[in-house]
C-alpha cells in the first residue's frame, strides 16, 4: 500500500547559507525549507535519494509563498542491475511539469501545495526549477521549496519482510502528512492506534475500531496543539526568554498528561490485554466476564452492581497506574512529578476513587478528575486546570459543532452544549472551566454521521489531500495514470491546493468545505437544471466550480472553459462550436455579475477570446455573434456603474475594444446599445460612465459608417444634460461641442432656439457662447463691451475737439498766441465739412473729376470707412466695423496672450508693455522681437533671427524688416506681394477684387487710439 518514502537530498545547484537544502529531508513546524542562493542562474536542480527503490505514486511540493518558481519540472532516476547506486550511475526519465502561480491575488500570503500524480519506479528524483516569478517581496530573484514529500510503494526483492507496527500507515493519506506539524510523540501514537484498528477491521471488532477511529482523530487535535507548544518554546529559546520557554515545557507536560488519563491510552493500545468494548465472542473469559458484567448493571442492583462498579473503577485506576509505570517518555515525567508530589499524587487517586464510588452504577458512568468538595492540590490544578488560552486549544478540539465527552469505557462526541472542561479548580484563577454534565448518549447513529475535525488552511498536513469525510475507500488509492503522450511537455496532473482567499482561517474557525476539501460543493437539483447546457457541453466538474461559493473554483471553471475552446480544432463540426459559445455565455454571464475581481476578469477574457479569435476561427455566422454581444453588453454596462473603479475602467475599456473586434464593428451593435436614453433616476457613476462610452466611441469611430448619428448623440446628450450630476452634464456639454465643430448648424436644430430667454438659463448660455467662439464671433458681452468703449471714444473725440475750438477762439481774442498749426487744422476741419455738404457724384467718372480737383476733397463718409485698412462700406456701423476688426480687418491681429485685438505693427510693443500676460516676454536684442520667456535663452544663442535695422519696422509675423511710415506697412501686409504670413492678406485682396473699394483718403486720416478696437 502507499505510504510516505523516506529521501535524503543528496544534490543540490545552489543554496541560500541559511536555507540549506537538508532542511527539505525533516518534516516539522520549524523546517525552514530550502532557497536558492542570490541572484542565481536557471535553472536549478535538485536531486534526492530513496532510502530503498520505489514505485511512485505522488509527489507533493510546498512552495515558499512569494519566492515562486514558474515552472517545476520532474525526472525520476534508476540504476540498472548490476551497477553501484550512484547519483553519477543514474538515468534519468521526464515526468514532465508543473507550473505554479505567482499568488498575486493572495497578497503573497498562502503557499501552493502541488500534489502530482505519478506512476513511476526509480530511486532518484530530480527537481529542475525555473526562474522565479518577479514580485515586490522577492528581492534577489531567489526560488524557495518549504517541504517535499514522496508516497509510493517498495518493490525491493524481499517483499515479504513485514513492516513494524510504528511505520505502518493509514489509507488515507492525510494522516501520513500529519506529523509535519504535530508532536513527534503524538504521531507515532496515531500510527500504532492506525495499526490497532486496522487488525480490529479483520477481527471484526467494530466497536473497538470505532473507538479507535474517534481516538486517532482527536489526538490529531491535540497533537497540532503540542506542536505549536513546541514552535513557541524554540522560538522562546531563541529569544533567550528561558522562563517562558520552562512554562511552555510545563505546560506540554500537564496537557499531554492529562490527555492520555482522558483517552485511557493505554487501554486502547491493549497494553494490559484486550479493551473491554468488543463485539467478538471468541470465548475468552475477561473478555465475556468483562461483557456480561457490564450488561448486567442495566438491570441488577444491590452488592452484584456495587461488584461490578468496583471492578470498573479498579480498572481504570491500574490502568493509569501502569501507564505511569509501562511507558517509558511519559513514565520519566510521572517519575519525577511523583519525586516532587507523591503527596498529592495519592490524593489524587483517593479522591478519583471516592469519585467513581459515589456514581449510581449506570451502564456508562461519567467521571469527574477532581472533586470539588475536596481541597485540590497545587500541582493538580496546574496539570489539570485549562487556562484561558487553553480554553481557546479546547475550543478548538471541537470537531465542527461538537465537542468532546469523556465515558467510562466509552469514546465519543456530544452536541454543542456540552462542554470540555476538567473539574479541578482553583481559586486563584478566573474563571473556572465548567465541569463536565450528565447528558444522555448520543444515538449510534447520529455518531456514525458525525463529519471529522477540520483544520485551518495554513494547518493542514502537507501530503494531504483532504475529503469532506476521512472515511477510507477505494476511490482514496491513486488512480492509474494513462498512457504517456508523445508530447514531452505535457503538464502533470496536479491537485492544486492553494487558496489564500480564506486567510481568516487563522483564528480557529471553520473554513467553507470547498476551499478545505479541495473539491467543490455539490450542485442543488435546481442549480443543475439551470446549468442543465453546461453540464452538457463541458461537463459535471466545471459546472459544480462555476457554481461554488469559493471564489477559486469560479474561476477555476472560467480557465477551464477558456482552454478548452482554444483548443478546440476548427475542423469541429459548426453545430458543436455553437453550443460551446451558448454554454460560455451561460458562465460569463454569471462571471460578469460576480463580486470577486478574479472571477469578473476571467469572464471578460473568456469572452475576448470568443469575439476575436473564436468565432473567425470557426466561422461561426453573425447572428450568433450578435446573441453573444446583446447577451453580454447589458451586463457590461451595468457594472460600468460598480463601485469599484477597476471594475468600471475594465467594462468601458473592454466595451470600447470590443467595438473595434472586426467581427463586432460591422454589426453596429454596441454604438447602438450605448447611445439608448437612460432615465434621469439612475446612479450618477453609471450615467457619468455611459456618458464616457459614448464619448469614447465618437472619438474613435466618428460618424460614418459607425453606428452613430447626429441625431442619436443629440438625443442622447440633451438627456444626459439634464441631469442631477454636474460631472454628467459636463461630459454632455463636451460631446455637444465636439459635434458642433464638426458638423455645425445639424446640432442646433436639437436645442432650444438662441433668444435671451433661452440664455438665461446657464447651461444653454454656456453652450451658445462656445459656439459663438467656434464660429469667430464675439460673444453677447463682449459686443456689449466693445460698444461702450466705441461711446468712450466718441466722447473723448467730442471733448477734444471742443478744447481745439476754445483754443481758436482764445487766439482770436488775444488771449493766447497764434498756433498755426491749429489754424490749419480748422481750416481743413471747414473744408472736410464743406466737401461733406457736396452732393456725391453720380458715377466714376465724375469721382474721378473730383478726385482730381483736389487731393484734400473726400468723397466718402468717415463712418463707413475703416481707418485701419480703408476699406468703405455701408455696412461699416458700429457694430459692423466692430465685426470688421475682430475678423477680417488685415492689418489688425488679436493678441494669442490676452485675445485683444492690436495693429499688427504694435504686437511687439504690446507684448512687451500692455499684455497681461508681459511677464512672460523679454525683448531680443537681435530681432527686437517679443520672445517667450522660457525660448528666450534658447533664442538668443542660436542667433538665427533677422537682426533688425535701425529706423525700420521688423514685422513679428514673418519677421522681416519694413520701411518706416504707415504706408510701407499697408503695402507689406494687404498688399499682393506682402506678409505671407499674414491670414488675412488674401481674403483682403478677394474682397477688393469683387468689388469693395479703398478709400484713398484712408492714408491721410488721423489714426484713432488702438483702445477702441474690441478686446476679448
Amino acid at each position: 500500500m502507499p505510504r510516505k518514502v523516506a529521501f535524503r537530498v543528496i544534490h543540490v545547484s545552489g543554496q541560500d547559507e541559511n536555507y540549506k537544502a537538508v532542511e527539505l529531508n525533516t518534516h516539522s513546524p520549524t523546517t525552514k525549507g530550502w532557497q536558492s542562493s542570490r541572484f542565481c542562474l536557471y535553472p536549478q536542480d535538485i536531486v534526492i535519494q530513496l532510502d530503498s527503490r520505489a514505485r511512485l505514486r505522488k509527489i507533493q511540493i510546498l512552495s515558499h509563498q512569494f519566492l515562486i518558481a514558474t515552472k517545476i519540472e520532474f525526472y525520476v532516476g534508476d540504476v540498472p542491475e548490476g551497477i553501484p547506486v550512484s547519483l553519477q550511475n543514474a538515468r534519468y526519465t521526464r515526468l514532465g511539469y508543473v507550473a505554479l502561480s505567482d499568488n498575486e491575488k493572495t497578497g503573497y500570503k498562502a503557499r501552493e501545495l502541488k500534489s502530482v500524480h505519478v506512476d513511476a519506479n526509480g530511486v532518484f528524483v530530480k527537481f529542475v526549477i525555473h526562474k522565479n516569478h518577479i514580485n515586490k517581496h522577492n528581492l534577489y530573484n531567489q526560488v524557495g521549496i518549504v517541504a517535499l514529500n514522496v508516497i509510493g510503494e517498495s518493490i525491493d526483492k524481499d517483499k515479504n519482510v513485514p513492516y513494524d507496527s510504528d511505520e505502518l500507515e493509514s489509507d488515507d493519506l492525510s494522516l501520513r502528512g500529519a506529523q509535519n506539524r504535530q508532536d513527534p510523540e503524538v504521531a507515532q501514537i496515531i500510527r500504532r492506534l492506525e495499526h490497532k484498528k486496522q487488525e480490529a477491521v479483520l477481527q471484526e471488532r467494530y466497536d473497538y475500531a470505532k473507538k479507535l477511529k474517534n481516538a486517532i482523530q482527536d489526538l490529531q487535535k491535540v497533537g497540532e496543539k503540542l506542536g505549536k507548544y513546541e514552535v513557541e518554546k524554540r522560538q522562546a529559546v531563541e529569544n533567550e526568554d528561558y522562563d517562558k520557554a520552562k512554562l511552555k515545557k510545563v505546560q506540554m507536560d500537564e496537557y499531554r498528561l492529562q490527555v492520555y488519563k482522558q483517552l485511557e491510552l493505554y487501554e486502547l493500545l491493549e497494553m494490559t490485554g484486550k479493551c473491554s468494548i468488543s463485539n467478538d465472542l471468541d470465548g475468552r473469559k475477561d473478555d465475556v466476564l468483562w461483557t456480561e458484567e457490564y450488561d448486567k448493571s442495566d438491570t441488577d442492583s444491590g452488592e452484584e452492581g456495587d461488584n461490578i462498579e468496583r471492578h470498573s473503577n479498579d480498572y481504570i485506576i491500574n490502568t493509569i497506574e501502569k501507564a505511569i509505570a509501562v511507558r517509558s517518555p511519559m513514565g520519566k515525567r510521572i517519575k519525577w512529578l511523583e519525586e516532587t508530589t507523591m503527596s498529592h499524587k495519592e490524593r489524587f487517586f483517593s479522591q478519583l476513587k471516592q469519585t467513581m464510588s459515589s456514581s449510581n452504577g449506570s451502564r456508562r458512568k461519567q467521571y469527574c478528575l477532581m472533586n470539588p468538595h475536596l481541597e485540590p492540590s497545587p500541582f493538580l490544578n496546574r496539570a489539570l486546570h485549562i487556562p484561558e488560552q487553553n480554553r481557546i486549544v479546547a475550543n478548538r478540539l471541537r470537531l465542527g459543532s461538537h465537542h468532546l465527552r469523556i465515558e467510562t469505557g466509552r469514546w465519543s462526541r456530544t452536541p454543542v452544549q456540552e462542554r470540555l472542561c476538567i473539574c479541578g479548580t482553583d481559586p486563584a484563577r478566573e474563571p473556572t472551566p465548567p465541569r463536565l454534565t450528565q447528558i444522555t448518549p448520543q444515538p449510534e447513529s447520529t455518531r456514525l454521521h458525525t463529519p471529522p475535525p477540520r483544520t485551518p488552511y495554513d494547518d493542514r498536513p502537507l501530503p494531504a489531500i483532504k475529503k469532506k469525510h476521512s472515511v477510507p475507500s477505494e476511490a482514496d488509492e491513486p488512480l492509474p495514470l494513462p498512457p504517456p503522450t508523445p508530447r514531452d511537455e505535457r503538464p502533470l496532473p496536479t491537485t492544486r491546493t492553494t487558496n489564500a482567499a480564506l486567510e481568516d482561517d487563522a483564528d480557529g474557525t471553520d473554513a467553507p468545505s470547498g476551499t478545505v476539501t479541495g473539491e467543490p460543493e455539490p450542485m442543488t437539483e435546481k442549480d443543475q437544471r439551470e446549468a442543465g447546457i453546461v453540464v452538457d457541453t463541458f461537463g459535471m466538474p466545471v459546472a459544480s466550480k462555476a457554481y461554488s461559493k469559493t471564489w477559486s473554483f469560479r474561476e477555476d471553471a472560467m480557465l477551464e472553459v477558456y482552454k478548452t475552446m482554444t483548443e478546440m480544432s476548427p475542423s469541429e463540426p459548426r453545430e458543436e462550436a455553437k453550443n460551446n459559445i451558448k454554454a460560455a455565455l451561460f458562465l460569463i454571464s454569471r462571471a460578469l455579475k460576480d463580486k470577486v475581481h478574479a472571477v469578473y476578469t476571467a469572464g471578460l477574457n473568456l469572452l475576448k477570446m470568443i469575439l476575436s479569435d473564436f468565432t473567425p476561427k470557426h466561422k461561426i455566422p453573425k447572428s450568433e455573434v450578435t446573441y453573444a454581444v446583446e447577451k453580454t453588453l447589458p451586463l457590461l454596462i451595468q457594472r460600468t456603474g460598480d463601485t469599484a473603479p477597476r471594475c468600471r475602467d475594465a467594462a468601458k475599456n473592454f466595451i470600447l475594444e470590443c467595438s473595434k473586434f472586426p467581427e463586432v464593428k460591422p454589426l453596429q451593435i454596441i454604438p447602438h446599445e450605448c447611445v439608448k436614453l437612460f432615465k434621469l433616476s439612475i446612479s450618477p457613476r453609471l450615467a457619468l460612465s455611459r456618458t464616457e462610452i459614448v464619448d469614447m466611441l465618437y472619438k474613435e469611430h466618428g460618424l460614418t459608417n459607425s453606428g452613430l448619428s447626429v441625431e442619436s448623440i443629440m438625443k442622447f446628450c440633451c438627456q444626459a444634460i439634464q441631469h442631477t450630476a454636474g460631472e454628467v452634464r459636463d461630459k454632455a456639454e463636451k460631446i455637444i461641442i465636439d459635434l458642433y465643430k464638426e458638423v455645425r448648424e445639424p446640432v442646433k436644430t436639437h436645442l432650444p432656439p438662441d433668444d435671451e430667454r433661452t440664455r438665461k438659463n446657464v447651461l444653454y448660455k454656456q453652450l451658445f457662447e462656445a459656439f459663438d467662439r467656434i464660429d469667430g464671433k464675439p460673444s453677447k458681452d463682449e459686443l456689449r463691451k466693445q460698444k461702450a468703449d466705441s461711446e468712450q471714444a466718441k466722447q473723448e473725440e467730442i471733448k477734444a475737439l471742443q478744447n481745439q475750438l476754445q483754443q481758436l477762439k482764445d487766439m482770436a481774442s488775444g488771449k493766447a498766441p497764434v498756433d498755426e498749426k491749429a489754424i490749419k487744422d480748422d481750416k481743413k476741419e471747414k473744408k472736410d465739412k464743406k466737401n461733406r455738404n457736396k452732393p456725391k457724384p453720380e458715377n466714376k467718372s465724375q469721382a474721378a473729376v473730383a478726385d482730381d480737383g483736389g487731393d484734400d476733397v473726400s468723397v466718402f463718409q468717415i463712418d463707413h470707412t475703416c481707418i485701419f485698412c480703408g476699406e468703405k462700406n455701408e455696412q461699416f456701423t458700429d457694430e459692423g466695423l466692430d465685426l470688421h476688426y475682430w475678423k477680417s480687418c488685415p492689418m489688425l491681429k488679436r493678441c494669442p496672450q490676452c485675445k485683444q485685438v492690436v495693429e499688427i505693427a504694435g504686437l511687439t510693443d504690446h507684448l512687451l508693455t500692455e499684455c497681461d500676460q508681459k511677464d512672460k516676454f523679454k525683448k531680443c536684442p537681435r530681432c527686437t522681437e517679443a520672445i517667450i520667456d522660457a525660448e528666450f535663452d534658447q533664442h538668443v544663442a542660436e542667433k538665427t533671427c533677422p537682426p533688425g535695422e535701425g529706423g525700420k519696422g521688423h514685422c513679428p509675423l514673418c519677421h522681416i524688416n519694413i520701411p518706416p511710415g504707415e504706408d510701407a506697412w499697408k503695402d507689406h501686409l494687404m498688399g499682393e506681394k506682402g506678409c505671407k504670413a499674414n491670414p488675412r492678406r488674401l481674403p483682403a485682396l478677394n474682397k477688393l477684387g469683387k468689388g469693395g473699394t479703398k478709400a484713398k483718403g484712408a492714408k491721410s486720416q488721423a489714426k484713432p487710439s488702438v483702445n477702441r478696437t474690441p478686446r476679448k
